[in-house]
């Protein structure tokens, strides 16, 4: 029986629609509510990594040039009964441009966080736990500091989302 969600963040070589995913952060919820974190690096495959992304990832292409590809061999998009992420539109998109065709259902936070504002228009995570999460605003913003760490807010923006 494969577990109810698989939350994911995505790091990427730049902040393009064409760039190519290097790493992925996972949190599987299975049937108890535990939690079980991965991360799984990828090759990146010839495309550059731009200078900012290589600075706040820690991650060159010396780092990755023994990793696997980003294929659905390597990576089961198909591990949970759904995917959770920040901004399901993106991720759909950034899915398609790596060549990655099936998936879980996707669970779009960003979405569902729209319909919280007064006139409902793109909001980033950060400020979404700063305005939403106010008892973990601290907390959350020092695990934010960090980009594998995005995939642990995400959790609590769901939590918060569902009550």
């Amino acid at each position: 029986m494969l577990p109810p969600f698989a939350f994911l963040s995505f790091d990427l070589t730049s902040r393009s629609m064409g760039a190519k995913i290097i790493r992925i952060s996972q949190i599987l919820i299975d049937s108890k509510g535990q939690q079980h974190f991965s991360e799984h690096l990828f090759n990146n495959d010839g495309v550059a990594i731009s200078e900012d992304v290589q600075e706040y990832l820690g991650l060159t292409e010396s780092t990755l040039k023994n990793k696997p590809l980003l294929t659905s061999k390597t990576f089961d998009f198909k591990c949970a009964k759904n995917i959770v992420v920040w901004d399901g539109m993106v991720t759909k998109a950034l899915l398609k441009n790596n060549g990655i065709i099936g998936y879980s259902p996707v669970i779009n936070l960003h979405s569902l966080a729209r319909y919280l504002e007064d006139v409902p228009k793109p909001i980033s995570l950060k400020n979404f736990v700063l305005n939403n999460i106010p008892h973990k605003k601290i907390q959350l913003e020092i695990l934010l500091r960090k980009p594998e760490n995005k995939v642990k807010v995400l959790v609590d923006v769901y939590e918060s989302l569902s009550q």
